[in-house]
């Protein structure tokens, strides 16, 4: 009913908005409606871009290492999306999460990997993004003697959404190619220069922060072994008296338990620590399931036993069944040995061969004890360790954090919630309490913003700036063969075939798996 109250507002705002546009209202202050959008215009601020554009030579420079950057973005995205279209055909890939329809659209709530509650920062990231990007274009207009006819700001209602500059479109098109190509690059550059600053504005207020010893626990499972009595936001310092730092660590120490209970070690966000004794019955590997037409199957294993040797060696846990079988062979014939209700059960069967071809197979699925314990452990270290690094190569990892749950590794969506469970402030940021984290998370957010902000306008399709690039680009490479009129035709067709080229693998890599 809410979602419903919304939307009729938001309707009843849009028809507003365009009757006040239709009867020249908007126009009296300078403005026009764009959709549900109103663009306030205005010529103030044009003597600041003259000031800030005064170093033409360092803005030249600068402009034309973005225009090289955009180049092997505009290349590399080019050659991505071509293969992933030709695997998506040829190869076709089971669906995933990842290619889900609504994950292409970057809207918190909607996005599988951008939670509700990350919106506001990820609308302040959008919102400096776009104003960086558009300064960029204004300031290398006036680098290239082209008139700024006017810049101003997008709003929705009262909220601002954006900012544009609109230069002179016939000085843009008596300029030379060269000054054309450094204004397209400008924008993304801008906000490539900004994702890296603001990476290095994390790593320094994260200087003030500490991650706490253990892994953290993200959800326990129902009805397996610590439901009840973990819980989330708690630490798993160790497992049977074994340290564990990562999660990593936590699956080997449970995978390698072979007693009757596990201990964990668990320390309260209040600091305190408890251990917690979890009975895991008999030692061996519980099956979970027996696959039809297996050698499991023909010996009459049952799910719930519990398979305590396999061809005279014993099995104390997930770790050694996986060892014992590594030795055995197709064909080979072994003897197991099974609690069933209590009581050993010994049957006999023919090994198979897996179904990857790679030596015996059993036919039966297992529960760890990882699985039994049922802790879903969160690595604390993984997003600290990439947001106060220096290297480039780690701030792009960090940038992908959120996709964690779709590729193994802990998500991180900032600093928000139980996750603050896990680090503690020291020095003077900690008499700030929870307003210190507001400062990380729209770095972060901004960061995550502007570096996908700019690899999206890279792409070689018009409207983006990457298009205009490509476009000029080909103007110079066809010029010799053609002119005049001739070159603009050409160079338009060949940047209208990339585009083509560009969104249809897009599409295909979503729709294939689920067609093909």
């Amino acid at each position: 009913m809410v979602l419903v109250w919304i939307l009729g507002g938001f309707l009843a705002y849009w028809v507003l908005v365009t009757v006040l546009d239709s009867r020249g209202v908007l126009e009296r202050y300078n403005a026009s409606a764009a959709g549900p959008l109103i663009m306030f215009r205005t010529v103030r601020g044009r003597d600041l871009l003259d000031r800030l554009a005064s170093p033409k030579r360092f803005w030249r420079a600068y402009a034309n290492v973005g225009v090289a950057i955009a180049g092997l973005v505009m290349v590399a995205s080019f050659v991505l999306l071509l293969r992933i279209a030709h695997l998506s055909i040829f190869q076709t890939p089971e669906p995933s999460q990842i290619t889900e329809p609504q994950n292409v659209l970057v809207i918190p709530g909607v996005n599988d990997f951008l939670p509700l509650s990350v919106a506001p920062e990820i609308l302040a990231g959008l919102l400096i993004g776009i104003v960086v990007h558009e300064f960029g274009h204004g300031i290398l207009c006036r680098v290239g003697d082209i008139r700024v006819d006017s810049m101003g700001a997008v709003m929705l209602a009262v909220l601002p959404f954006g900012a544009f500059v609109e230069p002179d479109e016939e000085e843009v098109g008596e300029a030379s190619s060269a000054e054309r190509t450094r204004m397209f690059a400008a924008g993304v550059t801008n906000n490539f220069v900004l994702t890296v600053v603001a990476f290095v504005l994390i790593a320094l207020s994260l200087s003030a922060v500490q991650p706490l010893d253990g892994v953290g626990v993200q959800n326990v499972a129902d009805g397996s072994l610590a439901d009840g009595v973990v819980e989330q936001g708690d630490r798993v310092v160790a497992v049977d008296g074994n340290e564990v730092g990562s999660t990593d660590a936590f699956f080997g120490a449970l995978g390698g338990s072979a007693g009757e209970e596990v201990v964990l070690t668990v320390a309260s966000p209040d600091g305190a620590t408890r251990e917690e004794r979890l009975e895991t019955g008999a030692p061996g590997v519980e099956i979970s399931t027996v696959q039809s037409d297996s050698a499991a199957e023909a010996a009459g294993l049952q799910e719930g036993d519990m398979i305590t040797s396999v061809d005279g060696e014993e099995v104390t846990n997930a770790q050694a069944f996986v060892s014992v079988m590594g030795e055995l062979s197709p064909g080979d014939e072994v003897g197991i040995e099974v609690l069933r209700d209590g009581e050993t059960v010994s049957v006999g069967t023919t090994l198979g061969e897996s179904p990857r071809g790679e030596g015996a197979f059993l036919g039966v699925g297992y529960l760890t004890n990882a699985q039994r314990v049922g802790v879903t452990p969160y690595d604390i270290g993984t997003p600290y360790s990439l947001l106060t690094s220096l290297n480039p190569v780690d701030w792009v990892l960090a940038i992908y954090l959120p996709l964690g749950a779709a590729v193994g590794v802990s998500p991180f969506f900032g600093f928000d919630g139980f996750i603050l469970s896990f680090y503690e402030l020291a020095g003077p940021a900690s008499a700030l309490g929870g307003a210190f984290w507001v400062v990380p998370n729209v770095l972060y957010w901004t960061a995550w913003v502007n570096f996908n902000l700019g690899l999206f306008n890279c792409i070689p399709a018009l409207p983006l700036d990457g298009g205009h690039i490509l476009k000029e680009g080909l103007r110079k490479a066809v010029s010799p063969v053609t002119s005049g009129e001739a070159t603009d035709r050409l160079a338009d067709s060949l940047t209208i075939a990339v585009a083509v080229a560009m969104f249809g693998s897009m599409v295909l890599m979503i729709v294939a798996p689920r067609l093909l």
